[in-house]
C-alpha cells in the first residue's frame, strides 16, 4: 500500500497525512484524468440535486424542537392538527356586500375538494345566519325593532316592487308626506347622503368603482363592519418547491369572478401565504445576487489576475465547487430553508478567494522565473497551507452555530463550513490541473502592485493609526448597548408582498390581530377558570373559550326576535312583475324629482341647514340623470342597471337575511358547528382559551409584556407570540454562543499554527476593532440583528481572520525583502479577495426580502472595517512589531518614510 502512495502521492503515508504539494503533484501528473473524473462526478451531481432540490419554508422548524417551548408548540399542533391556513381578507364598500362575496367565494372554494380540505367562515356561514341575532343584547334588538317599526311601511311598499321604479315610488311617497324637512332624522339624512352619492356614482364622467348603499347601517343607525374573512385549509404537498402558490392563484382567480364586480377587495394572508411570497422573494434576491455577484466578480478578477484563462479556470474550479457544496446540502442536510438557501451568494464570495490567492501566488512565482510545474508546485507549498488554516478559521465561524438551538443557521453552517474544505480541495486540486494542460505564460500577465504612496501610508503613521484605531474602537463600544434585536419575522419579508401588507393592516385592530396565544386545559370548568382570570391582566383585550360562542338570555331574545317578524316583508307570493323598461323607470324618477322639489321650493327651512344640503345635493345627483337621459338614452340606461345594483343589491340581501334570522332557535355548546368546535376543543377533548392582546404587538415591549403576563399566569401557553418571542430569545442565546464558540476555537487553531500568542494578539486586533465598528455602525444605520443576519459575527470572525493568516504566513515562509506587505501579492491577494467578498455580499444587500438584505449590509460593513484593519492597521501593528520574530527590520521601509 505504501508503494501506491509513495508512486502517485511522493510520501509514504495516506492522502489525509500527504503534503498540499503532494497533491498538487499529482493534478499535475494525472491532470487529464483529474478533469475527467470531476466532470463525471459534477454531471451526475447535478442530475441528483436537480432531482431532490428542497427548500423547507417552515420557519418553526428553524429552532431546535428539544427546547421547552417548541415541545409546548408541539403538543398543541398535534392536539388540532394544525397545519398550515390561507385567510383571504374581504372589505367591501359595505357590510352586506363583503357578506354577500364571502358566501359567493366560500361556496365556489368549497367545491374544490382536491385542492381545499376545508373552508371555514369566522363571522359566517348557515348556523350564524339562522342565529347571528341572538349574539345581539336584548336592549340593541330592542332598538332594531323600534327601527324596522318606523320604516314597516316604506319597506312594505318596496318590497311588493324591488326595482328601481319601486324605490323611486317609495322615495316620492316620503317625499309628499313629508311637511317640514327639518323633521327628518339623521337615518333619513344619511340615507339621502348615501342615495346622492349613489346617484353621482353612476353618472360621473369618470370611471368609479361600484357603489352599494348599506341598508344594514340605515337600519342599525351605525357604521358596521365592511370586512370579512374565509379561512383556507390547503391540501399541501410541502415537498414543492412553491407549495402553496397553485392553491393562493386558484383562490385569486375564483375571488376575481365577484370581487370586480360587488366592489369588494380581496387579499390573500396568512402562513400559507406568507411562506410563499416569503420564499418568492428569497428565491428571486438569491437568483439576482448571485447573478450580480457572479458578474461583479469577473470584472474583479480580471482587475485582479490579468490572465483570461486563470479567470476562466477559477470560475470553472468556483462553480464545480458550488455544484458539489450543493450535492453535500442536499445529500447530508436533506433540504434547505429560507436562511441557509443563501449558502450560494457565501460559497461564491469566499470561495473565489482560495482562486484568487493561489492564482496571485503562482503568478508571482512565474514573474520570478520559476517554470510553470515549480510555481505550481510552490504555490501549494507556500499558499497551500495559509488556505488551509483560512478554510479552517472560515468553517470554524460557519460550524460555530451547530452545537446551537438554531437549527436554521445550524443548516447554513454544516453547508457553508463544508463548503469552505471543498472549495480548498477544489483549488488544490483542479486548478493545477487546468493549470498544467493550459498554463499560464507569464509574459502576458499584466502585474498590478499597490500605488507607493498607498502602501507606504500604514508604515509612516504606524502610531497614530494604532492610537486611533483603538480610541476608535473604545468610542463604538459605546454603543454596543444600543444594538437590539428584531422579534418580528415579519419584518424580514418583502414589504410589497400582498401578505405582509394585508398582515399588517390586521395589526391595527387589537381583535383582527393575527397573533393570539392558545392555551389547552383539561377540561371545560379549568377553561373558564383560567379565562377569567387572563382576562383580569392589563395586557389582554379578550380572553375567549367556545362557551363564549353560546349567547346568554336565550329566551328573552327570541320573544324580540319573534316580534320582528311583525315588521319584516313576508316574501310575496304574487307573480313577479316584469321589470320596468328604461321609459318608466324614467318617468318613476320624474315623479320623484317633481316631489322632491316641491318639498324644497315650498317648506319652511333655514337656509344654511344642513337637512337642506343634504336634499339639494340628492336633487343635483337627479337631474344629473335626467340630463343623461336626454343626452345619451343608451349611457343612461346603463347608468340605472349600475344604480339598481348599488341601491337595491343590498336591500334584497338584508331582507333575506332578516327573514332567515326570524328562524332563530335556542341552542347550546353542543349545536354549535363542528368547524368551530375543533378549532376550541381538541380531539383528546382539551379546551382551547383564545387569548387576544390589548396593543400593538409588532412593538417589541409590548410583545414581552403580553407574552411574560400570560406565560405568568399560564406556563403552557403557546402560539404565535410566545412561539416569535421565545424563537427570539433562544436565537439570541445561540448568537452569544456561537460568537463564544467562534472566537475560542480561532484562538486555539491560530495558537497552534502559530505557536505565537503575540502573532495571535495581531490577528484579533483588527479583528475585534471591524467588528465593534460594524456593530456601532449598525445602530446608527438602524439595521438591528434579526432572524436571518445573527450568523454575521460568527462568520466575520472566521472570514476576517484569514486576512491576518495571509500576511502573518507570508513573513514566516516568503518574507518580503522591503518588509512591505502591502507590495506583495498576498496583500494584492487580499484586497481582490476582500473586493469579491464585497460583492458578493453586498449583491444581497438588494434583496427584496429584508432579512437577506439585512444580512448583505451587515456583511458589507463587516467586511469594508475588516478590510480597513487590516490593510491599514495590520501593517501598522507589523511596524510597531518589527525585528521580534524574525521579522524584517524594514530598512527599505524606513529609508522611504524618512524620504
Amino acid at each position: 500500500m505504501k508503494s501506491i502512495f509513495k508512486k502517485y502521492f511522493g510520501c509514504n503515508e495516506g492522502v489525509i497525512f500527504c503534503s498540499l504539494s503532494s497533491l498538487t503533484s499529482f493534478a499535475q501528473k494525472h491532470a487529464y484524468l483529474v478533469l475527467i473524473l470531476s466532470a463525471i462526478f459534477t454531471f451526475w451531481l447535478l442530475f441528483y440535486i436537480v432531482n431532490n432540490f428542497r427548500i423547507n419554508t417552515n420557519l418553526n422548524d428553524m429552532i431546535s424542537n428539544k427546547l421547552p417551548f417548541r415541545q409546548v408548540a408541539l403538543d398543541y399542533d398535534k392536539a388540532f392538527d394544525i397545519k398550515g391556513e390561507i385567510v383571504v381578507v374581504l372589505d367591501g364598500d359595505s357590510p352586506e356586500t363583503a357578506a354577500y362575496v364571502q358566501k359567493l367565494l366560500a361556496s365556489k372554494l368549497s367545491e374544490n375538494k382536491e385542492l381545499f380540505a376545508y373552508i371555514y367562515l369566522p363571522d359566517g356561514g348557515s348556523f350564524f345566519e339562522k342565529n347571528g341575532l341572538l349574539y345581539l343584547s336584548v336592549e340593541e334588538l330592542q332598538d332594531l325593532s323600534d327601527r324596522l317599526a318606523e320604516v314597516q311601511p316604506l319597506m312594505g311598499m318596496i318590497s311588493q316592487d324591488m326595482t328601481l321604479r319601486g324605490l323611486f315610488s317609495m322615495l316620492e311617497t316620503i317625499f309628499k308626506n313629508t311637511d317640514d324637512i327639518e323633521s327628518y332624522d339623521d337615518r333619513f339624512i344619511s340615507m339621502f347622503t348615501r342615495l346622492s352619492e349613489a346617484f353621482e356614482a353612476v353618472t360621473s364622467s369618470e370611471p368609479t368603482q361600484p357603489y352599494h348603499l348599506s341598508w344594514q347601517a340605515l337600519m342599525f343607525n351605525t357604521n358596521l363592519d365592511t370586512r370579512r374573512f374565509i379561512i383556507v385549509g390547503p391540501n399541501i404537498d410541502y415537498s414543492k418547491l412553491l407549495a402553496g402558490e397553485k392553491a393562493i392563484d386558484t383562490i385569486r382567480d375564483i375571488a376575481a369572478e365577484f370581487t370586480e364586480e360587488y366592489g369588494v377587495r380581496a387579499r390573500i394572508t396568512g402562513d400559507v401565504a406568507l411562506e410563499n411570497d416569503d420564499l418568492l422573494s428569497v428565491q428571486k434576491g438569491t437568483v439576482l445576487a448571485a447573478v450580480v455577484s457572479l458578474v461583479l466578480v469577473r470584472i474583479i478578477l480580471s482587475l485582479g489576475l490579468g490572465s483570461r484563462r486563470m479567470i476562466l479556470f477559477s470560475l470553472v474550479t468556483l462553480f464545480v465547487g458550488l455544484i458539489w457544496t450543493t450535492g453535500f446540502a442536499i445529500a447530508f442536510v436533506g433540504s434547505l430553508n429560507l436562511i441557509s438557501i443563501s449558502f450560494a451568494i457565501l460559497f461564491i464570495g469566499l470561495g473565489i478567494d482560495f482562486s484568487i490567492q493561489f492564482c496571485l501566488r503562482y503568478r508571482e512565482l512565474l514573474e520570478e522565473g520559476n517554470t510553470n510545474e515549480k510555481a505550481l508546485v510552490k504555490t501549494a507549498k507556500t499558499a497551500g497551507s495559509s488556505l488551509l488554516l483560512c478554510a479552517i478559521t472560515s468553517a470554524i465561524g460557519f460550524y460555530s452555530f451547530i452545537p446551537t438551538a438554531y437549527s436554521g443557521i445550524s443548516e447554513l453552517g454544516i453547508i457553508s463550513g463544508t463548503g469552505m474544505f471543498i472549495s480548498f480541495f477544489a483549488n488544490l486540486l483542479l486548478l493545477p490541473a487546468f493549470l498544467t494542460i493550459m498554463p499560464v505564460r507569464s509574459h502576458k500577465i499584466a502585474p498590478f502592485k499597490f500605488n507607493q504612496a498607498i502602501s507606504i501610508f500604514p508604515y509612516k503613521y504606524a502610531k497614530s493609526i494604532s492610537i486611533v484605531a483603538i480610541l476608535l474602537g473604545i468610542g463604538s463600544a459605546i454603543l454596543i448597548p444600543r444594538v437590539y434585536f428584531d422579534y418580528n419575522p415579519i419584518n424580514l419579508n418583502d414589504p410589497n408582498a400582498e401578505s405582509v401588507k394585508t398582515v399588517k393592516d390586521l395589526f391595527k385592530d387589537s381583535l383582527s390581530s393575527p397573533w393570539k396565544i392558545s392555551i389547552l386545559e383539561a377540561n371545560e370548568e379549568k377553561a373558564n377558570k383560567l379565562k377569567q382570570q387572563l382576562s383580569n391582566l392589563e395586557d389582554v383585550e379578550m380572553a375567549i373559550t367556545i362557551a363564549d360562542f353560546v349567547p346568554d338570555n336565550q329566551e328573552d331574545k327570541l320573544y324580540v326576535i319573534e316580534e320582528l317578524g311583525l315588521f319584516i316583508p313576508p316574501l310575496s307570493k304574487t307573480p313577479k312583475k316584469p321589470a320596468p323598461t328604461f321609459d318608466k323607470n324614467i318617468a318613476a324618477l320624474t315623479r320623484m324629482d317633481e316631489a322632491l322639489r316641491t318639498l324644497v321650493m315650498f317648506t319652511p327651512r333655514i337656509d344654511d341647514s344642513e337637512h337642506l344640503k343634504v336634499l339639494k345635493r340628492f336633487y343635483h345627483g337627479i337631474e344629473a340623470m335626467k340630463e343623461m337621459a336626454k343626452q345619451s338614452p343608451t349611457k343612461a340606461e346603463f347608468a340605472l342597471e349600475q344604480l339598481k345594483k348599488s341601491l337595491l343589491l343590498n336591500l334584497s340581501f338584508v331582507l333575506d337575511q332578516l327573514r332567515e334570522a326570524l328562524k332563530a332557535e335556542a341552542f347550546d355548546e353542543n349545536d354549535l358547528p363542528q368547524d368551530l368546535r375543533s378549532r376550541y376543543v381538541a380531539k383528546d377533548g382539551r379546551y382551547r382559551i383564545e387569548v387576544s392582546p390589548r396593543y400593538d404587538i409588532t412593538e417589541k415591549e409590548n410583545l414581552e409584556l403580553f407574552v411574560d403576563k400570560v406565560r405568568a399566569v399560564a406556563p403552557n401557553a403557546t402560539s404565535t407570540p410566545v412561539l416569535i418571542l421565545e424563537s427570539g430569545r433562544a436565537i439570541i442565546q445561540a448568537f452569544k454562543e456561537a460568537s463564544l464558540y467562534a472566537v475560542v476555537l480561532i484562538t486555539i487553531v491560530i495558537v497552534i499554527m502559530l505557536r505565537s500568542f503575540s502573532e495571535t494578539l495581531l490577528i484579533l486586533v483588527p479583528l475585534g476593532l471591524a467588528v465593534l465598528y460594524t456593530a456601532s455602525t449598525s445602530t446608527l444605520l438602524n439595521i438591528p440583528l434579526n432572524f436571518a443576519n445573527v450568523i454575521v459575527i460568527p462568520l466575520i470572525l472566521g472570514v476576517g481572520v484569514d486576512i491576518g493568516i495571509h500576511f502573518i504566513h507570508r513573513f514566516h515562509t516568503d518574507p518580503p525583502a522591503s518588509g512591505n506587505i502591502l507590495m506583495t501579492s498576498t496583500a494584492r491577494g487580499v484586497f481582490y479577495s476582500a473586493l469579491t467578498t464585497l460583492v458578493s455580499f453586498g449583491s444581497l444587500a438588494f434583496s427584496a426580502h429584508r432579512g437577506t438584505a439585512s444580512m448583505g449590509q451587515l456583511l458589507v460593513l463587516c467586511m469594508s472595517f475588516m478590510l480597513m484593519a487590516t490593510l491599514i492597521v495590520l501593517p501598522a501593528l507589523l511596524k510597531l512589531f518589527k525585528g521580534h520574530r524574525g521579522y524584517p527590520e524594514h530598512t527599505v521601509i524606513d529609508n522611504w518614510v524618512k524620504d
